[in-house]
């Protein structure tokens, strides 16, 4: 996965025409600035308005079109986590440290 979109167990996450709402509201910053694809029959999570449990992740990968992440298998619980992201190695010119 590449990005670490964010928590939102409680609130409601959505894909609409390529961006991810969470709450009702598009996340807009540049990270998000992809087109995150929903019409693939074989997604079932997130493809409509859909309430996360508490303490579970949704997770995208970031090759949108080809990943089976969330929208395919589900919720991630935040117990399975066992690291957090530290260092980005691709592409080359953003080589470093991820910032949230």
């Amino acid at each position: 996965m590449r990005h670490v979109k964010r928590r939102v167990g409680g609130q409601t996450v959505e894909l609409r025409a390529g961006a991810v709402y969470v709450g009702g509201v598009v996340l807009g910053r540049p990270k998000f600035d992809r087109y995150h694809y929903s019409d693939d029959p074989r997604y079932r999570f997130g493809v409509e308005p859909v309430e996360m449990p508490d303490g579970m992740l949704f997770v995208l990968g970031d090759n949108s079109k080809e990943s089976f992440d969330s929208r395919f298998w589900g919720f991630v619980d935040v117990r399975r986590v066992i690291g957090v992201p530290f260092p980005r190695v691709w592409p080359l010119h953003r080589f470093g440290p991820i910032r949230p």
